[in-house]
């Protein structure tokens, strides 16, 4: 099931050109995931939006995930629509869906975080209690906050991470 919070979408005239530049947060919960099935993410997201000119990042703790997509309108609700359909999340929920002036994850195809105490040190300054995506009302403090990950996150093995 989809769920879309109410403040999530553009409006129409906001979104009726398709090379605007667009951006998509959301979050969902995964299944059991197993590490291959993590790196299968992975690898088909680098390449996919390699191939789509999108950039973003991907957050996962095994109880999370959390993403930014960003690119051409159409490319991005193309592929948010893939993504929703995939069996291996459920309850994802879009958190913001417009415009965006500039990329904020330019460098990275798709930029994965995963959790580690370095991550947790950061969400707690966002969450207190530890990572929960509903308790955070804008998408933009949601968006700093994997944008903070990011930068603090060492890169992993695969291609531009």
């Amino acid at each position: 099931m989809l769920f879309i919070r109410t403040d999530a979408v553009a409006s129409d005239q906001e979104l009726e050109a398709p090379m605007f530049l667009s951006r998509l947060v959301y979050f969902s919960h995964p299944v059991p995931l197993g590490n291959a099935d993590v790196t299968d993410i992975l690898t088909k997201s680098y390449a996919n939006n390699y191939l789509e000119n999108l950039t973003g990042a991907l957050f996962y703790n095994g109880s999370w995930f959390v993403q930014v997509l960003e690119g051409a309108r159409d490319i991005v609700t193309q592929m948010f629509l893939k993504i929703s359909a995939d069996p291996r999340h459920t309850g994802v929920t879009l958190m913001e869906f417009g415009t965006a002036q500039q990329r904020l994850f330019a460098e990275w195809e798709m930029r994965y975080i995963g959790a580690g105490p370095l991550q947790e040190a950061i969400i707690r300054k966002y969450m207190p209690a530890g990572f929960d995506p509903t308790v955070i009302a804008e998408s933009a403090a949601m968006v700093r906050l994997l944008r903070e990950l990011a930068d603090a996150t060492p890169p992993d093995p695969s291609p531009r991470s």
